[in-house]
């Protein structure tokens, strides 16, 4: 792979990540890096900050370090670069000392490509003589507002990030990640990390697909009625419910399961073991709905997250859109829905008053940092009572001043009565996003054997579900049903690792699924009939051909006879099975005895990349030769 240039890059996100094009910045951003730039990259939750740090590292020479503030983030990332292909490993509170000592090794060994710490494992000794015997080219820092006392989940330890780059050997190219940062924040990053002359990407903040709404709720009671209500609206999907104390988590969580929905609860005031159950609880989708504070969330990697709905009002617009962010990520619409009362925005002055203040800041300092708090707190409170395009407020908060109707959040949808969130989520379905809803209109029963057979994979490889494959891929496989290897390779978020694990098993089911719905289909000929059509309407040519051409003029035949297409894999299997075709040690097709007689030969080709491979080519009398056999394939295929 070149180091630097799109192309050699866009082979990488194939063959890793299942994609043959980079979203908005991401390349730019890699680019920068490989050229060891330093790096400032704000891009909104679902936009790919990963991919920007993750395939670097891959080029590297050296180990990549990844600075990441929660353990869950790490331990989810990590198996999600194994399922791709990318070695990496994770150094936290939760390894063994057998565990610890097996990365070190394979760190030594070359054998890890990232290596993902908390800040606080950067202030050991041990960890800090060790790496500094590695070759590091590249630091990551993720959530890289908390390194900013200016942002909104400010954390003292990483304020030690720059002074360990600085005491390595060799400093490493540095490039720092956050979904949500004023202009403000991000200047303060750049010189709490000294980063060098940054490169600096900040990507539109717009999330299509979400909606936005709120709604103002008085009474205890009748909040907790409109919680429900809204839940039964969205039965089925996965989602997350935000409020703003301890005690309400509890409550809620105890009132949910008491009702009959799956919910689980997360907050601080939980052991580390209730909090870690609780979040693979969710993650596993063992349970389809959790309560929880701020503590839940930051780095969350849960793809098919349908819904984000906040009890009470933030603090502020960054935590507000963060949190709701890690819905939808997948880029499937989701509903991010906010209920409010001025009993809130009480609670949340109270909160800021008698917060507790870096001992650190001097008395000047943290009566800044109180006034900037009340007024985020004063723009929060300006967002929920807005009658104009919530999404606009948003976009403008963080910079992108544009003039905006999105008709997809409840200041552009038209109510008709007081009540946003009861008329808004019906009218979401049924007027907003209609080019969003037609592209995952697929067929329910195909999709839901796909997620069954996902599962099964995730439980036996003890991951999440969407750490094998997100909703969106299964989509894409409904929309595109491969019928091969290659086919299923063109599926959005399919890499080659994944396909040669997955491939098999994802296709059977695609192909017999096509297989039911031939047999399905009102008026479908007798196969005696499609053989007798197939065996006039057949005619061979005079030049050679390869059998991915002989399976299009064979599909040509299908269609006209209201038939799906037949794969030329599907083909190459019946002849192999009818002995023209054969396998060198290699694996490779190659003409039989009996398939060079009639005319069946290959030659060795040199492909666009450089890359030889074989072709096997068929002449006229091979072509006439092989029909029975093309018929029998067409037989198994929609026939049984």
């Amino acid at each position: 792979m070149s180091m630097v240039t799109e192309e050699g890059l866009k082979r990488g996100l194939r063959k890793y990540y299942g994609y043959t094009e980079f979203r908005e910045g991401q390349c730019e951003v890699i680019q920068n890096i490989l050229k060891r730039r330093d790096t400032i990259a704000i891009m909104p939750t679902g936009a790919g900050k990963s991919v920007c740090f993750q395939l670097p590292a891959v080029v590297f020479k050296g180990l990549t370090l990844v600075i990441s503030p929660l353990i869950s983030l790490m331990r989810d990332q990590v198996n999600a670069l194994c399922q791709n292909g990318i070695p990496a490993a994770f150094i936290n509170s939760t390894n063994t000392p057998a565990e610890e000592y097996e990365a070190f090794r394979d760190i030594k060994a070359g054998l890890i490509k990232l290596i993902y710490v908390a800040p606080e494992r950067l202030q050991t000794a041990g960890f800090f003589e060790f790496i500094k015997t590695v070759q590091i080219d590249f630091i990551a820092v993720d959530e890289a507002h908390c390194v900013s006392q200016w942002g909104h989940e400010f954390r003292p330890s990483y304020r030690f990030i720059p002074d360990f780059i600085e005491s390595l050997p060799i400093r490493p190219t540095v490039a720092a990640f956050t979904a949500t940062a004023t202009e403000q924040v991000e200047n303060h990053i750049i010189s709490m990390l000294r980063l060098r002359n940054p490169f600096r990407c900040k990507n539109g903040f717009n999330r299509e697909n979400l909606y936005f709404g709120v709604e103002e709720v008085r009474g205890g009671k009748r909040r907790e009625m409109k919680l429900m209500n809204f839940l039964d609206n969205h039965a089925g999907k996965s989602g997350i419910v935000y409020c703003n104390a301890k005690k309400t988590v509890d409550s809620l969580c105890e009132l949910l399961v008491a009702n009959g929905y799956s919910a689980t609860r997360y907050h601080a005031g939980m052991s580390d073991n209730d909090r870690s159950e609780a979040q693979d609880d969710f993650l596993f989708d063992r349970k389809t709905i959790i309560v929880a504070t701020c503590a839940f969330g930051m780095g969350i990697d849960k793809s098919n997250v349908g819904f984000v709905l906040h009890y009470n009002m933030p603090r502020d617009i960054e935590s507000y859109y963060q949190e709701a962010g890690r819905a939808g990520r997948d880029g499937t619409p989701a509903d991010c829905v906010m209920f409010f009362s001025g009993q809130d925005f009480v609670t949340a002055r109270f909160l800021i008053n008698n917060s507790t203040i870096d001992s650190k800041l001097t008395p000047a300092e943290a009566l800044e940092s109180r006034k900037r708090a009340e007024r985020r707190l004063f723009l929060m409170d300006k967002y929920v009572h807005s009658t104009g395009c919530l999404r606009e407020y948003i976009l403008n908060y963080f910079g992108d001043k544009t003039d905006y109707e999105c008709d997809n959040c409840s200041g552009c949808v038209v109510e008709s009565s007081e009540n946003v969130s009861e008329t808004a989520p019906k009218r979401v379905r049924t007027e907003r996003r209609k080019e969003i809803g037609k592209e995952y209109a697929v067929d329910k029963t195909l999709f839901e054997k796909l997620k069954s057979l996902r599962k099964e994979i995730a439980d036996e490889q003890k991951v999440p579900a969407f750490v094998v494959f997100s909703d969106a891929a299964l989509v894409d496989m409904c929309k595109k049903m491969p019928a091969n290897r290659a086919e299923f390779l063109g599926v959005v978020g399919v890499g080659e690792v994944k396909a040669d694990r997955y491939g098999d098993e994802f296709l059977e089911i695609i192909n017999g699924f096509e297989r039911v719905e031939a047999v399905k289909r009102e008026g479908r000929m007798s196969f005696g009939e499609l053989e007798a059509v197939i065996s006039e309407s057949y005619k061979p040519v005079s030049e050679e051909v390869t059998i991915s051409q002989i399976a299009d003029g064979i599909n040509v035949i299908l269609a006209e006879n209201s038939f799906g297409r037949i794969a030329a894999a599907a083909l190459n299997s019946q002849l192999l099975a009818d002995d023209f075709l054969d396998l060198d040690e290699n694996n490779k097709k190659i003409p039989s005895e009996k398939g060079a007689e009639i005319g069946i030969r290959v030659e060795n080709i040199v492909g666009k990349n450089g890359e030889p491979y074989l072709r096997t080519l068929f002449n006229e009398t091979a072509q006439a030769a092989i029909l029975k056999s093309l018929i029998t394939a067409v037989r198994g295929k929609f026939f049984g």
